[in-house]
């Protein structure tokens, strides 16, 4: 079974305690948010793996304060619904 992606999550140890969880690297959310290429999504400036719940925090503190801000906050409402639903639809392609 194929699910829509917006971003490739992997299982990394993260969190505290560290244990083994979803994850999505920061550069790719930062590529997934922004409308133009932007030097906050270069993977020189370092890379970090959130943990979804982490993501989807950052995310709605992102659409609280939109104020003059170079990223779609429509991208980021996107994201988030998507991120919030990510264990169902794994679980759901795991079962079929």
């Amino acid at each position: 079974m194929t699910t829509d992606t917006l971003l490739p999550v992997s299982v990394r140890l993260t969190g505290r305690p560290r244990r083994l969880q979803p994850a999505i690297c920061s550069v790719d959310l930062l590529r997934f948010i922004f409308r133009a290429p932007s030097v906050e999504a270069d993977p020189a400036n370092g890379i970090t793996f959130l943990p979804l719940e982490a993501a989807c925090k950052v995310l709605e503190a992102l659409i609280r304060h939109p104020e003059e801000q170079a990223y779609s906050t429509e991208a980021c409402q996107r994201l988030l619904v998507w991120l919030r639903a990510y264990p169902q639809v794994r679980q759901h392609a795991w079962l079929n």
